[in-house]
């Protein structure tokens, strides 16, 4: 393993986790990882831990979408993708273990900020527990849920929900139902949160 791998992982920490938020898994929204279920206004997200561009996007985006979480302001369902490889399958069941333990958005965040390039070895099992340790998941189900795959089937599902939503690639994200389509290179906040807002009106 690169030093540089081991660093990344070693500057992840529990200091910025907030309170524990417990997700649904629901066949009725493809098996992603939902919060506020009860929101009319409805985001979703579709994604591969391993994809550049999906880092792009959560590094411009990922406190607002967690906010949004947090503060109740929109349903926001995660679908976690795994077509890039084992690894995008192993990062995805193990965020789904995280989920239960109340620390989907920490966990998800920190996939994120250690990603390397694909396949490379960064999320083994055992760097995936590790990266929960110093989450503060330290439970034996954590690690066996990681270790055993234990959301195999539904880290499948969400793959193969994918054609049916019309979905080509990550990131790609529904507002309310309709994809954004960005008309910046970039991945801009600005132009995301405006079409939040014309999407909610």
């Amino acid at each position: 393993f690169p030093v540089t791998i081991d660093a990344t992982i070693e500057s992840i920490d529990s200091s910025r986790n907030g309170e524990p938020l417990v997700g649904k898994i629901l066949p009725e929204n493809d098996y992603g990882i939902s919060f506020n279920e009860e929101n009319p206004f409805r985001i979703d997200i579709w994604e591969d831990f391993q994809c550049p561009y999906c880092k792009f996007f959560e590094t411009e985006m990922n406190e607002y979408l967690e906010t949004s979480v947090r503060d109740n302001q929109a349903k926001v369902v995660y679908h976690m993708a795994s077509f890039l490889g084992q690894e995008s399958v192993r990062a995805a069941n193990a965020v789904n273990c995280a989920a239960e333990e109340g620390r989907f958005l920490e966990y998800h965040r920190s996939l994120y900020e250690v990603q390397a390039s694909e396949n490379s070895g960064i999320f083994s099992n055992k760097n995936l527990i590790e990266i929960g340790n110093r989450l503060g998941i330290t439970s034996p189900e954590f690690e066996s849920c990681v270790n055993d795959l234990k959301f195999k089937d539904t880290v499948s599902n969400v793959g193969a929900s994918m054609k049916k939503n019309g979905v080509e690639g990550t990131p790609t994200v529904f507002l309310n139902g309709k994809v954004w389509n960005r008309t910046s290179a970039e991945f801009n906040l600005d132009e995301f949160k405006a079409a939040v807002e014309a999407a909610r009106s």
